[in-house]
């Protein structure tokens, strides 16, 4: 019973990270999110600033190897000990997700995934490794699909040709083999390519579905059977609202483009709301339940079990004008159980005038009180010169006094002397 409670409590365990990106350039300056230190971060909206608590903060100067070091290392670690490993990135559109975990190829900058699967790759232990993709796509939330991203039909550009089934199953899909780090690279740029992607108002290559990049590794047990484990990457797609599709978004394309992605933004927000479900299961019961459901649940359902590692991160934009969509991330770490948060004391506004008048009144309240406290020394020096002057009077005829008592008393010694001599005189004459 103990060990039961013991693996229910670590299957419940799940580290939660966050990473605030650099300011865009053609972002205002002006920021809503502040890092207080490597736990804490403070977001800034109209109405309140709030405070979220997290495993780990990387700031905006942290590289992605920085981020691996930190958040991947120990998920590889996991799956090289026989379990699993799940990392998730989540956040709004254009935060950052997809930058973190994958990278730039092109420009040379590597991911978290790609740093994880090299680590793997140098690993002796490692007899096989291959790697998947499968995305949750739809634009209904009754019919999202399962997507072979490795399948042939699957990687045409051409969205009607592509191929999906809701009963896909995750583990069944077409798996490559990869025995060097580019061959990695090739393989996540295939199933990257190979997802729906498209523009809106807030990011160019806009994610339209939960990509999950999966890497199964087998290790030799040292009987001559293999061990296999699974290391998961979700690429979720970008929390959708209405603030994606901005004006000038809306006026750039035709009405059936633009409701397919208010259809697509639906089920991106399924997905979304299927993991906070995800998520309070692991809490409350340390395992998921028997239900597999669809779309982004039915991908996790097939590699989460109670030896499972989760690793979450959560991408914030620091710009203002991300404000609220970056509070709506934030609270998502909340509802689902993840994250603490607390209200941070709103500073009072400061009436500079009313402040001026009143340390001017202050200003003049001290000079008053100075001006009455040196009345009132001169009265004080005034009246020591009197008391000092009387002193010295009183000592002046206390001397004087003295010395004529002294002058007596010699005056009478004098006398004293003659009376005893003469006295003296008399008694001689006597016959």
């Amino acid at each position: 019973m103990a060990d039961q409670k013991k693996s229910k409590k670590e299957a419940a365990t799940v580290k939660i990270y966050s990473r605030v990106r650099k300011l865009m350039p053609w972002e205002p300056t002006k920021i809503s999110v502040k890092i207080m230190d490597q736990e804490t971060v403070h977001n800034v909206t109209d109405k309140k600033t709030s405070q979220y608590t997290f495993t780990h903060i990387f700031n905006m100067q942290k590289t992605n190897e920085d981020i691996y070091r930190i958040m991947g290392k120990p998920l590889v670690r996991k799956v090289l000990e026989g379990f699993n490993a799940v990392l998730i990135a989540y956040g709004q559109t254009g935060s950052g997700k997809t930058h973190t975990l994958v990278g730039k190829p092109e420009q040379g900058v590597k991911g978290v995934l790609p740093f994880m699967l090299e680590e793997l790759l140098n690993n002796e232990s490692v007899k096989q490794l291959s790697v998947s993709g499968c995305e949750a796509y739809g634009t209904h939330v009754s019919r999202i699909e399962l997507f072979d991203l490795f399948a042939a039909e699957n990687v045409s550009k051409d969205w009607a040709l592509k191929k999906g089934s809701g009963g896909l199953e995750p583990k069944q899909c077409t798996s490559r083999g990869v025995s060097t780090l580019q061959a990695c690279w090739d393989r996540i740029n295939q199933a990257h390519d190979a997802s729906h992607f498209a523009p809106t108002g807030k990011n160019p290559e806009s994610s339209r579905g939960h990509v999950a990049f999966c890497t199964k590794v087998e290790q030799e047990d040292g009987q001559g059977g293999l061990i296999t484990s699974y290391l998961i990457v979700v690429d979720l797609a970008g929390s959708e609202g209405e603030s994606a599709f901005t004006p000038d978004f809306v006026k750039k394309v035709d009405p059936p483009t633009l409701m397919a992605r208010r259809l697509e933004a639906g089920c991106i927000n399924t997905g979304l709301s299927q993991l906070q479900v995800v998520f309070n299961e692991l809490k409350v019961k340390g395992r998921l339940t028997k239900s597999r459901g669809n779309g982004l649940r039915r991908i996790l359902h097939a590699y989460i079990n109670q030896n499972c590692m989760i690793s979450v991160m959560f991408t914030l934009s620091p710009a203002y004008t991300n404000r609220v969509t970056t509070e709506s991330t934030l609270k998502f770490a909340v509802q689902a159980g993840m994250v603490k948060v607390q209200p941070v004391k709103a500073k009072a506004k400061i009436n500079y005038k009313a402040l001026v008048e009143e340390l001017q009144k202050h200003v003049e309240e001290q000079a008053a009180l100075v001006e009455k406290l040196n009345d009132d020394i001169e009265r004080l020096d005034d009246r020591n010169a009197d008391l000092e002057f009387k002193i010295r009077q009183l000592n002046i005829k206390a001397s004087s006094a003295s010395s004529s008592s002294s002058s007596a008393d010699n005056q009478d010694h004098i006398d004293d002397d003659e009376n005893m001599e003469q006295d003296a005189a008399g008694s001689s004459d006597e016959p």
